[in-house]
């Protein structure tokens, strides 16, 4: 990456509200075109199963939301914004 970007870039875990089986998850594709995301990294979808990290590692993560914005911006706002887009149902 020879970059020339003078912003702000990170990254957010993004996970269920509980443990179980996902039913339905929506927002993804409004996340993926927003400006501000760089990219989605979905590691789960529906049908996947939840469990705590203790019964298997990184089983309670959905993806992540990786994002930029500019230096005079707030990152943490901004990756607040785009996680809150994502609605995730369990059965």
């Amino acid at each position: 990456y020879s970059g020339s970007f003078q912003g702000r870039a990170g990254s957010r875990v993004v996970m269920p509200p509980d443990f179980g089986v996902i039913s339905k998850i929506s927002g993804i594709e409004t996340v993926r075109k927003d400006p501000r995301c760089r990219e989605f990294m979905q590691l789960h979808g529906v049908g996947s199963k939840m469990v705590t990290p203790q019964e298997q590692f990184k089983t309670f993560e959905i993806g992540y939301i990786i994002a930029e914005c500019a230096s005079d911006q707030d990152l943490s706002q901004a990756l607040n914004e785009l996680d809150s887009k994502i609605t995730i149902e369990m059965a």
